[in-house]
């Protein structure tokens, strides 16, 4: 009787552990595209395109890649007066965030000071570049800290871009960082595994596929390569080779 407990224990203590979520957050610390001569293989030049950026801040949640609050772009969080002049709008923004729940995607943002502030402004995009208006959210005004939220109850699947502005009670506005969050349906952003290699199941540029490389515990490599590409060397002539995508991550 003692043995066939022990036994139940230990089958619900592996079953807990078998079920267990296993996340980590990866950051994005280099990254860069290499391009090789055909014939000699030697390098020609190596570039460190913007877009590569988008991707610093992932988490990978059970081998789904998963998007989480990506800054594209940095702009003032705060509108800067000195503390002492009341007549001049004020705001302090203290986090600005965004996360998928279920269909819909809830952006957050959190202030501590808010003088003379009207209203904010939310926009978004599906392409990072045209953003429409989304929802307007009254200030309520206060030292205290004061928490918001709007949600999106329709996002595109893919990266939908978000955008917020403090509008003051003249109607001037000030833009924060813009963030993008993945909505996937299903396993859209599942790690696919042949046996052989791992590999995003998404294109990153022109690159596809790119492999995942697991370094160590702290380490991941993503790259991929593209052969017989033609481009410009540092002659300005033109040149058919290969380039390759490196990206490394730390956590």
């Amino acid at each position: 009787m003692r043995y066939s407990y022990l036994l139940l224990i230990a089958c619900l203590f592996a079953c807990s552990q078998k079920n267990e979520t296993s996340i980590s957050s990866w950051r994005l610390i280099d990254y860069k595209v290499s391009y090789y001569d055909t014939i000699t293989g030697q390098k020609v030049y190596e570039e460190r395109p913007d877009m590569l950026k988008e991707y610093d801040g992932i988490m990978i949640v059970d081998n789904e890649i998963q998007f989480v609050n990506k800054v594209l772009s940095k702009k003032a969080n705060h509108i800067k007066i000195l503390e002492d002049d009341t007549t001049k709008p004020f705001l302090r923004l203290l986090s600005y965030s965004g996360y998928v729940q279920q269909s819909e995607i809830l952006i957050k943002w959190e202030t501590a000071v808010e003088h003379r502030i009207s209203h904010f402004e939310l926009y978004v995009s599906h392409d990072g570049k045209e953003f429409v208006f989304l929802d307007k959210i009254l200030a309520e005004g206060g030292t205290s800290r004061m928490n918001y939220v709007c949600i999106d109850k329709n996002p595109k699947p893919g990266i939908n871009y978000y955008q917020l502005y403090c509008v003051d009670v003249s109607g001037e506005k000030v833009v924060s960082n813009i963030i993008a969050i993945n909505y996937s349906i299903g396993n859209v952003n599942k790690l696919i595994n042949d046996g052989e290699r791992i590999y995003l199941p998404f294109a990153i540029g022109d690159f596809y596929p790119v492999s995942v490389i697991y370094k160590n515990d702290h380490e991941m490599l993503w790259e991929g390569m593209k052969r017989d590409v033609r481009f410009y060397d540092s002659k300005q002539e033109v040149k058919t080779g290969n380039k390759k995508l490196e990206m490394k991550f730390t956590r």
